[in-house]
């Protein structure tokens, strides 16, 4: 059996022609020399008098020399007691579902022609870098798949013997493979113009591997990171129009790749040193005059979400609560602003006037502390009026809009 051999103890339970026992790249049983007549070997016949270790004269006269070496290079273990079977792929010996497999997809991943002229230094170094993006594991191994061309598309599928025939389902217009359906159909190339990076350079390829390894070197992380997210995006926005006739509007595409970023980048693109964790997860009263607001939101599998909340005043009271449903968005932080405003407007119609609010959504809290909704906070504070501009920016905030931006 593959990557199982025996680890030799006292030698005593392993025959040395007809067990694998010997460490090789695929453990094997040795080929017994015309002139050994003994078939019942045992490795404990291969050791000294004390069993401690090797006798290299019997070695030398049963093996070659690669042979000899590779069996003086693990020295019998004499604490092990018994010889065992151990798992090749493991460095305690011991085998599990995970090592089986990947050591499988080792071989497959190994056999696979993809045709590419390019080079393998500079492609092993584009792996490492996959691995180390700052996101969530799914966008690094969809791009994965991607690279290696296994994303299930109509062509990858048909390649595995699926009798299909059909076009792409986005454009109807071309055959759907791999960097069709993520990088260069028709429907999606909204997406690209909308992008704040410049992905031109896909225009020259026809393989996302090979466009990655020959441009992404001189990207910054940000950027690969992105088009990772992106990619899952598009390929998200081709099933669920395939499976539940879902459409999804291609400009649509950019601004949810942005969000899903904003929300990875307070955690992964910010600086260590500049994240506090609280030093209590209990509920802290408020002190007066101030009221505590607050929410929660999450996200429904069918669309849309959910919301709640509360406020209560400096001793804990429950001064008002509410919840609600909404058919979209479908993003958690744009559920916690609505949850946020809805909470506020709870606030407002209860007669509280100096408010708190708490939320686990870290992007939707900071969005509010922006310089421009600060300014205007503090204008209307000294002004007390009402005021709503719908058709331009007024004169005061011209300054301070164009240094938010």
């Amino acid at each position: 059996m593959k990557g199982v051999r025996r680890s030799i103890g006292n030698g005593r339970t392993t025959r040395v022609w007809k067990d694998p026992w010997v460490s090789m790249v695929t453990p094997s049983i040795l080929t017994r020399p015309s002139h050994i007549g003994t078939v019942e070997e045992r490795v404990c016949d291969l050791l000294n008098e004390e069993g401690t270790d090797w006798d290299e004269a019997k070695l030398r006269a049963r093996f070659d020399e690669s042979t000899c070496l590779r069996i003086k290079s693990i020295p019998p273990d004499i604490d092990q007691g018994e010889d065992r079977w151990i798992w090749e792929y493991d460095n305690k010996g011991i085998y599990s579902v995970k090592s089986g497999y990947r050591n499988d997809m080792a071989t497959v991943w190994s056999q696979l022609d993809l045709r590419l002229d390019i080079d393998e230094g500079e492609t092993s170094k584009f792996w490492k870098r996959l691995w180390k993006l700052p996101i969530i594991s799914k966008y690094k191994v969809f791009l994965w798949r991607a690279c290696l061309g296994i994303v299930p598309t109509i062509e990858t599928l048909e390649h595995r013997g699926m009798s299909i025939n059909e076009s792409c389902g986005m454009c109807n217009d071309a055959p759907e493979d791999v960097y069709h359906a993520l990088v260069d159909c028709p429907e999606i190339q909204m997406m690209w113009v909308m992008a704040k990076f410049d992905y031109s350079s896909r225009l020259f390829h026809a393989n996302i591997l090979e466009w990655l390894v020959i441009e992404a070197a001189e990207w910054e992380e940000e950027q690969l990171a992105t088009l990772a997210v992106a990619m899952y995006i598009a390929w998200e926005r081709r099933n669920r129009k395939k499976f539940a006739n879902e459409g999804l509007k291609a400009e649509d595409l950019w601004p949810r790749v942005e969000r899903i970023m904003d929300e990875m980048q307070v955690a992964t693109f910010t600086d260590d040193q500049n994240k506090s964790e609280p030093t209590s997860f209990v509920w802290e009263k408020p002190e007066y005059p101030y009221k505590k607001l607050n929410v929660d939101a999450t996200v429904c599998k069918d669309g849309g979400g959910s919301m709640g909340g509360l406020v209560r005043d400096e001793t804990g009271v429950c001064l008002g609560a509410f919840m609600c449903s909404a058919l979209f968005p479908n993003e958690p932080v744009l559920l916690e602003a609505m949850a946020i405003k809805n909470g506020l407007k709870l606030a407002r119609d209860i007669g509280c006037t100096h408010m708190m609010v708490e939320s686990d959504a870290k992007l939707a809290i900071e969005m509010l502390k922006t310089p421009l909704a600060d300014f205007i906070s503090r204008k209307a504070r000294v002004e007390r009026k009402n005021a709503v501009w719908t058709d331009s920016v007024p004169l005061f905030l011209s300054e301070v809009y164009f240094a938010d931006q």
